[in-house]
């Protein structure tokens, strides 16, 4: 189970009271017996410094400054879009630091090279590397999970309780990774003050508020707000009961409390599979998306294509130049190739949010592309495709695929330094 499960969330699970408050801990119910709660011996706890930061421009300069003095920076957002404006902050500055970028929002290539790039710097191997510079890595959620990240000096979107411990899983992570002299293990929250928040969660936290709930939020907030430094793993157990142990709530919290029942109802429904509407099913991407502006879809992203003349195949040309042809029926006649082919094109290929995404196809104007690409439902009914396709023009800007805009009312771009952004007109 979860190392961030709460006490009452683990007795629901193993249906009955556990007692255990060790971290880490193994929790098991055998089929015949009583229930075992095991602690895990665990390192030496380590001492985090934290600082709440109510502006960005603070948390910019102390980044410039940790990096300037050799260390390697770590900046987590709660969004894409957000990550994307602090890094352009970052890179304009003419310091000698070298400063990436990293979210979900790549072509599936740009995202493997990156993150091989920067897991050699901040990995624990390659010290020599790590020590020429100072370095700033911002980033999005997929920096606090799976990633062997080790950073001198974290900044964070403030976000819930079990998420920041994530994210401070990735400060000092190695101990015998070399740092710069006199510098503390130190992380920094950008965040508004708990009065303000709750007053107006949605305002204060901004983006933060669209991804997570603002009743976790504003109860996250509520524990960390006061807390100077916290020792890891010891105090882990203590901040996750502390932010979801159940209370009486009034006011704005009783509404936003509401507001994330009403979610987890919702979200409840859909995983009992409840997606018809008066007895008429919805089609398979409209299903996916009807519940939640943030499910997401496939694009791929071509600089150009062409049929050939006698229609059996379609050349198209990737964005980094290459050329591939599509032939059609390739599947039966060399399955090696399809294979390579159909790998390639998924390779360039970038997860965005449905509503952020060009506009869908019928499923018959790409056909050139059904041997190598699901397009769904294979039913007549379901018209429109699940992959959406754009052409990325010389200036990163996407296009349709006979030309004009991919998405009205917003200006689609793609290039390598920045990945996918939609920017609304």
């Amino acid at each position: 189970m979860s190392a961030t499960l709460t006490q009452q969330r683990r007795s629901a699970l193993m249906r009955q009271t556990v007692c255990s408050q060790e971290y880490p801990l193994i929790s098991a119910q055998p089929k015949q017996g009583v229930l075992l709660e095991i602690p895990v011996p665990s390192a030496d706890a380590r001492k985090v410094t934290i600082q709440c930061c109510p502006a960005d421009d603070l948390a910019i300069q102390a980044a410039l400054d940790r990096a300037e003095q050799g260390q390697q920076v770590l900046w987590i957002e709660n969004t894409v879009a957000e990550a994307q404006a602090i890094y352009q902050r970052l890179s304009a500055m003419d310091m000698p630091i070298e400063c990436g970028l990293l979210h979900s929002r790549f072509l599936k290539t740009d995202r493997a090279l990156k993150e091989n790039y920067w897991v050699a710097l901040y990995g624990k191997d390659n010290h020599q590397a790590r020590q020429t510079q100072g370095r700033i890595l911002v980033g999005t959620q997929i920096l606090e999970q799976s990633l062997d990240i080790d950073a001198d000096f974290l900044i964070s979107r403030f976000a819930p309780t079990d998420m920041l411990l994530q994210r401070l899983g990735r400060l000092w992570r190695h101990d015998d990774t070399p740092r710069p002299d006199e510098i503390n293990c130190e992380v920094w929250f950008l965040t508004p003050d708990l009065a303000s928040a709750i007053a107006d969660a949605k305002g204060q936290f901004g983006k933060t508020a669209k991804v997570y709930s603002p009743y976790v939020l504003c109860r996250s907030l509520d524990v960390w707000r006061l807390l100077d430094s916290v020792a890891l793993p010891d105090d882990i157990r203590h901040l996750i009961e502390a932010t979801y142990a159940e209370r009486k709530e009034q006011g704005s919290m009783l509404d936003y409390q509401a507001e994330l029942a009403t979610v987890r109802a919702k979200l409840e429904n859909i995983a009992r599979g409840t997606l018809s509407k008066v007895r008429k099913t919805l089609s398979e991407n409209r299903a996916s998306t009807r519940y939640s502006e943030q499910d997401s879809v496939q694009v791929l992203l071509l600089k150009s294509y062409r049929h050939t003349p006698d229609k059996s195949a379609t050349e198209i040309t990737l964005l980094d130049g290459e050329k591939r042809l599509l032939p059609r029926d390739l599947k039966i006649r060399d399955k090696a190739q399809w294979r390579d082919l159909a790998a390639t094109l998924l390779q360039n290929t970038v997860q965005v949010a449905d509503y952020l995404a060009p506009k869908p196809m019928q499923k018959d104007d790409l056909k050139w592309l059904e041997d190598y690409i699901y397009l769904g439902n294979p039913d007549p009914k379901y018209d429109e495709s699940l992959l959406r396709i754009a052409i990325v023009d010389e200036a990163d800007n996407l296009q349709g695929l006979y030309g004009g805009e991919a998405l009205p009312n917003y200006r689609l771009s793609y290039n390598k330094d920045f990945g996918y952004q939609a920017e609304k007109i």
